[in-house]
C-alpha cells in the first residue's frame, strides 16, 4: 500500500513539476499560428477588476493560452472525445465527410464592456442587437440609393447555418437567424444566400470548407452572380470559368479550434475566366509596407498557415483592385469582412473595386477622404452579425457621401 501511494506520488511530481517549471520559465507566446489569434497575456491588477471577477476570468484564459504543450493536450481531448464517440470538441462540432463547423459563438450583448471583458461562448444570439444592425443597414442603402448610388448588403451565413445536413444538431437557432436578418432587410437589396447554399451543400457541392469558417471559390462564384443580379447585371455563367487547384493542404481556424488532428485538409480553387480579357493588380495603399500584387492572389500565401491570405494578400484596412491597361469602368465599393476577399476577383472583372475592412472605414476616410464609387456593397457575416456591433456604425458612413 505504501509502496503503491509513493508510485502515486512520484508519477504526480514527475508530471507536474516539468510542466510548473516549464511554464514558469516559457516566454509567453503573444500568437498563435495554429490558431491564428492573439493569445492572453499576463493581465494588469486592477482592483474594480479583482472585485468583480475580470481579473480572474483573464488569469483562467492566460493559463489556458500559455499552458505548455498546450496544442498537443488539445489534440490528445480530441482523440479521446472521438474514442468515446463524442462529435464535438471546444465548441466545434464533427459531421458527416469530416465537416466541421464552430458551434459556439461569442455573441455580442450591444452593452458598453471594459477592453478587457470577454462575451461567454454561447449558441445564443440577441435578437435586438442583429435588429438594429440591419437597421442601420437599411438606413445606410436608403441614403446611398437617394444619392444615386446603387446598394446592395450580402450577409453570408456561417457553416453552422449551411451544412445542417452534415449534423445530428437542431437548426432552429439558425433557421430563426437567417428568418429574422431576410425579414429585417426584405426592404432593402439583400442578397439572402443561406438557402441556396443549403440546397447546393446537400447536392453535394463544394461551395463552404470543412475545415474553416469561409465559403470556397465556387461558393464565392455562386455569391457573385446574384449581386450581379442584385445590380441589374449578368455574371458571367459558371462554364466561362476554369477551376484550377492551388492547394490540396489547407486546414482553416475551424480545424486548429477543434484540435482534431486526423481530418483530411481542404483543397483551395481559383475560377480562371477563359480568355480574360485584362491583367490585373491589387494595391494596399493605406499600408505602404505591403506589396502590390499582380493580379488577384498571393502565391507566397500558400506557403503559410494562413492560406486564405491568397485572397488579395489577406484582410487589410484598405485595398484597390483594378486593370493594368488603366481603363476606367464603374467603381465598386465594398466595405466588409474576409468573406468579401474571395469574392472580389470576380466582381473585378466588372468594376474597379475599392475594399475598405468595416471595422476601420471611418479612420481610412478620415484620412484618405471616401473614394467616388457607383455602387456599394456590404458584405459581413453572420457571425460578426451577432459577435460585434460594427455593422450599426455605418449610419454615420453616408456623411462622407454628404448625406
Amino acid at each position: 500500500m505504501k509502496n503503491s501511494s509513493s508510485l502515486t506520488i512520484f508519477v504526480f511530481l514527475l508530471v507536474i513539476v516539468p510542466l510548473t517549471v516549464g511554464f514558469i520559465l516559457k516566454p509567453a507566446d503573444t500568437f498563435s499560428p495554429e490558431e491564428q489569434r492573439n493569445l492572453q497575456q499576463f493581465p494588469e491588477f486592477k482592483t474594480d477588476e479583482f472585485l468583480d471577477g475580470t481579473f480572474s476570468s483573464k488569469i483562467n484564459s492566460y493559463m489556458n493560452d500559455q499552458f505548455p504543450l498546450r496544442d498537443i493536450f488539445v489534440g490528445a481531448k480530441s482523440i479521446a472525445e472521438s474514442a468515446l464517440m463524442k462529435r464535438e470538441n471546444n465548441g466545434v462540432l464533427r459531421g458527416k465527410n469530416d465537416q466541421l463547423a464552430v458551434r459556439l459563438f461569442a455573441a455580442s450583448d450591444g452593452k458598453a464592456h471594459p477592453l478587457s471583458y470577454s462575451a461567454p461562448e454561447t449558441d445564443l444570439y440577441y435578437a435586438d442587437v442583429v435588429a438594429d444592425a440591419c437597421e442601420a443597414l437599411k438606413a445606410l442603402g436608403e441614403k446611398l440609393t437617394a444619392q444615386g448610388i446603387a446598394f446592395s448588403a450580402l450577409l453570408p451565413p456561417r457553416t453552422v447555418d449551411v451544412a445542417i445536413s452534415a449534423f445530428d444538431y437542431p437548426s432552429e437557432r439558425s433557421d430563426a437567424l437567417a428568418t429574422q436578418v431576410a425579414n429585417l432587410l426584405a426592404d432593402v437589396n439583400y442578397v439572402d444566400m443561406t438557402g441556396a447554399f443549403r440546397e447546393k451543400y446537400d447536392d453535394g457541392e463544394y461551395v463552404y470548407y470543412r475545415t474553416d469558417h469561409h465559403w470556397t471559390a465556387l461558393g464565392a462564384y455562386y455569391a457573385y452572380a446574384e449581386v450581379m443580379r442584385s445590380f441589374g447585371q449578368e455574371p458571367y455563367a459558371i462554364g466561362d470559368f476554369e477551376r484550377v487547384t492551388v492547394s490540396d493542404s489547407f486546414l482553416g481556424t475551424t480545424y486548429s479550434k477543434a484540435g482534431y488532428k486526423d481530418i483530411t485538409p481542404d483543397s483551395m480553387e481559383i475560377m480562371q475566366l477563359r480568355g480574360q480579357p485584362s491583367a490585373f493588380v491589387t494595391e494596399r495603399p493605406y499600408d505602404k509596407e505591403l506589396p502590390v500584387i499582380d493580379g488577384f492572389y498571393d502565391y507566397d500565401a500558400l506557403k503559410s498557415k494562413n492560406k486564405y491570405a491568397f485572397y488579395l494578400g489577406g484582410t487589410t484596412k484598405y485595398l484597390t483592385v483594378s486593370r493594368k491597361d488603366g481603363e476606367k469602368r464603374e467603381k465598386l465599393m465594398i466595405v466588409g469582412d474576409s468573406f468579401a476577399l474571395s469574392l472580389a476577383p470576380y466582381l473585378a472583372l466588372h468594376y474597379d473595386i475599392e475594399f475598405v475592412r468595416l471595422g476601420d472605414w471611418s479612420d481610412v476616410f478620415a484620412a484618405n477622404g471616401a473614394p467616388d464609387c457607383d455602387r456599394v456593397l456590404v458584405v459581413w457575416n453572420f457571425e460578426n452579425l451577432i459577435t460585434t456591433t460594427d455593422l450599426s456604425r455605418t449610419r454615420s458612413l453616408p456623411k462622407f457621401y454628404g448625406a
